[in-house]
Parts: structure tokens; C-alpha cells; sequence
């Protein structure tokens, strides 16, 4: 992930795959955090409930950056991304700069 200006829309795609590496289809849609700039705090936890039609284990994530919700410009986040496959837990790690 890349940029987005503040009171603008994070809008991009987790994909889940396998502990083999391979694009599979999460058990339920992927949950994700996004941390505060010092890695203290949840400014956001949601899920990606939008699966990607035609892309097997990718689901957007849209989400609104806004000073109300703790973001700042000029700051770096990260985004924790969760999801299951066959029961076991898997997670990736996003990070975006805020504008």
C-alpha cells in the first residue's frame, strides 16, 4: 500500500493465500487493525467483506482516513490483515503513509 490523502478513502486488496503461498478463498472474510503511527493502539478494526469477483482470495478493503479516527498526515500506519484457512491463522502486514 502506498499513499492516501487524509480524509480520503484507503481503498486496496488483501490477499489470502495458503501456507504454501497459494491464492486461496479465507475461511471468512479477512478481519484487519490498522495500528496508530507508534504501533500503541487500534485506530480501526473491520473486515474485508467484499470478495474481488474473478480473483481467488482477494477482498477490498475501503476505508475511510480521517483525523476523527486518529490519522494524522505526514504519518505512517500499519495495516494487520487476519483471515483463516482450513482453521489455520494466517496475517499479513500493510503499511500506507498518510498525506
Amino acid at each position: 500500500v502506498d499513499y492516501v490523502d487524509i480524509n480520503g478513502t484507503l481503498v486496496f486488496p488483501i490477499l489470502t493465500d495458503d501456507v504454501g503461498g497459494e491464492a486461496v478463498a479465507a475461511d471468512a472474510p479477512p478481519t484487519y487493525d490498522i495500528l496508530s503511527a507508534d504501533q500503541t493502539s487500534v485506530l480501526v478494526n473491520d473486515a474485508a467483506t467484499t470478495a474481488l469477483s474473478g480473483r481467488t482470495g482477494a477482498y477490498k478493503v475501503s476505508q475511510s482516513i480521517t483525523a476523527a479516527l486518529g490519522f494524522a498526515a505526514g504519518n505512517t500506519y500499519t495495516l494487520i490483515a487476519d483471515w483463516e484457512i482450513n482453521s489455520s491463522a494466517r496475517h499479513k502486514a500493510y503499511t500506507f503513509k498518510v498525506t
